[in-house]
């Protein structure tokens, strides 16, 4: 898949550069083959370096920022919960 390609070209873009990015998105498939990519044993270093971020709205305090370790987004992407803020 063009995602799958995209992400390792950015994986190893920021890792050659030692540079950090910011990369929003709202497409679950997008979020699939990030972890896809972030599973296999090679970008295991990568899992750290990776934060994943929701925003989801409360009813007591508003709008409300949840960060995801490597371990929760590999679980709600395969479980298939919505993980897109």
């Amino acid at each position: 898949s063009a995602y799958t390609l995209l992400w390792k070209s950015i994986l190893a873009l920021s890792s050659t550069l030692d540079t950090q990015l910011f990369i929003t998105t709202h497409n679950a498939e997008t979020l699939r083959c990030l972890e896809k990519i972030l599973i296999e044993p090679e970008n295991e270093s990568q899992r750290n370096l990776i934060k994943v971020y929701t925003v989801a709205e409360t009813k007591n305090a508003g709008f409300k920022t949840y960060q995801y370790s490597y371990e929760g987004f590999k679980d709600a992407i395969e479980n298939e919960m919505e993980i897109r803020g």
